[in-house]
C-alpha cells in the first residue's frame, strides 16, 4: 500500500489543541490510539478507516457542542456542525463521525442528526460511532473523520 498523508487537526470549542502529519499505513496505528485515548474513549482500528486505501488526504476534527438556553442536544449538535468549513461537506466523500455525550442519544435524536447530514452530504459515505462519556455534563463531543478529494 502506498504511504499517504493523514492531517490530524484538534478542535475543542474552535480553537486549535494539537496538529501533526502521519504516515499511512505505518502510523495508523498511532492514529487509531490517538482517537482511542480521546476522553470519549472510542475504540477504533485499521478497519475503520477504509478511506486510506484511497488516494484521498484524511483528516480530522474534535469540537463540543454545548447546549444553550431553551436549546436541545440535537439542535447544539447541529450548531456546531453549521459552523464547520464547507470544504468539509462539499470535498468529502467519507464521513466517520464519533459522537459522545453523557447519556445515551435517544432515537429522535438520531434522527434529527441523520436528517441534518443527508441534507449535507447525502452523497457521502457516513459511518457513526457513538460512546458514553460522564464527565462530559451537558455536552455532546463530536470528532469527524473525512477525506478530502482535493
Amino acid at each position: 500500500m502506498e504511504k499517504q498523508d493523514i492531517g490530524i487537526i484538534d478542535f475543542a470549542d474552535g480553537l486549535p489543541l494539537q496538529s501533526g502529519i502521519l504516515k499511512v499505513p505505518e502510523n495508523l496505528d498511532v492514529l487509531a490510539g490517538w482517537l482511542s485515548k480521546r476522553e470519549h474513549r472510542i475504540r477504533v482500528d485499521e478497519q475503520d478507516f477504509p478511506i486510506v486505501n484511497n488516494k484521498e488526504k484524511l483528516s480530522l476534527i474534535h469540537v463540543t457542542a454545548s447546549p444553550k438556553k431553551d436549546e436541545t442536544r440535537c439542535d447544539a449538535f447541529n450548531r456546531e456542525l453549521g459552523s464547520l468549513p464547507i470544504s468539509i461537506w462539499n470535498n468529502s466523500s467519507h464521513l466517520t463521525l464519533y459522537v459522545s455525550a453523557s447519556s445515551d442519544l435517544k432515537m429522535d435524536e438520531m434522527e434529527v442528526l441523520c436528517k441534518y447530514l443527508n441534507l449535507k452530504k447525502s452523497d457521502a459515505d457516513i459511518k457513526w460511532g457513538l460512546g458514553i462519556d460522564k464527565t462530559l455534563g451537558n455536552l455532546i463531543s463530536l470528532v469527524i473523520v473525512y477525506s478530502n478529494k482535493k
